[in-house]
């Protein structure tokens, strides 16, 4: 049985396609390949042990990233915990929206958190992303007294680059002690993904950021005494 239709005279059909990947192994040439596997904490560490000469000579460590790692605090936690035995370093790439308890069992083990703020008002965060900013700036708070913090801001245009909302976000980002945020510019890179699938974007397509735009930015980011990148670095 076909489970998802990839001709693009058709929507797909979301609601029939399960992750039980019978689909894979019943396809007999081979045309379906399963991507990832299952592991638990201590098979990963094995992984990230062979390069701990590397993460030593440079300073590195390992980031969990996503998806979203604070869906499985019980797994990030104990990967985390288990680096610390090592001498690694960890970082926790998050949205940050996620339940008080969770957010406390994976920071307990986090060296740096790297927290996209995409806007500070409550009602456009949540027409944008379909939840309110509130509990992610709450968690926000928690995180900077834990351990370390990096700020991002995934700029997009007439959405949350207005210079209100620029200066809203600097300003909490100051509050809690953070000094450095990174301006991630919108792009279109994946336009074509959505033209693949025969849906439409669910932001459409839209101009990109000026440079000019963005040194007025980073001239603000400035004279809040913060230190900005374009794009995530270090």
């Amino acid at each position: 049985e076909q489970i998802i239709s990839m001709n693009k005279e058709k929507k797909i059909d979301r609601n029939r396609c399960t992750i039980c990947l019978e689909c894979v192994k019943s396809c007999k040439y081979d045309a379906l390949k399963q991507v990832g596997r299952k592991i638990n904490a201590e098979e990963l560490l094995e992984e990230i042990a062979v390069d701990l000469p590397f993460f030593i000579r440079s300073g590195g460590g390992i980031t969990l990233s996503g998806g979203e790692p604070l869906f499985q605090p019980d797994f990030s936690a104990e990967v985390f915990k288990l680096c610390h035995q090592k001498g690694i370093h960890t970082v926790l790439d998050t949205c940050g929206y996620a339940g008080k308890e969770a957010v406390q069992k994976v920071v307990g083990y986090t060296d740096l958190v790297l927290l996209d703020i995409k806007h500070m008002n409550p009602d456009m965060h949540k027409k944008f992303t379909g939840v309110s900013c509130e509990p992610i700036l709450e968690n926000a708070r928690y995180m900077a007294r834990e351990c370390d913090m990096r700020i991002s801001l995934p700029l997009i245009p007439d959405i949350n680059d207005s210079e209100e909302n620029i200066r809203q976000t600097l300003q909490f980002i100051s509050s809690i002690g953070v000094e450095f945020i990174d301006i991630e510019p919108y792009h279109e890179l994946g336009i074509c993904k959505y033209e693949f699938l025969n849906l439409e974007p669910s932001i459409l397509k839209t101009k990109q950021i000026l440079d000019q735009k963005l040194e007025e930015i980073f001239k603000i980011v400035r004279s809040y005494g913060l230190k900005a990148t374009k794009g995530r670095l270090f």
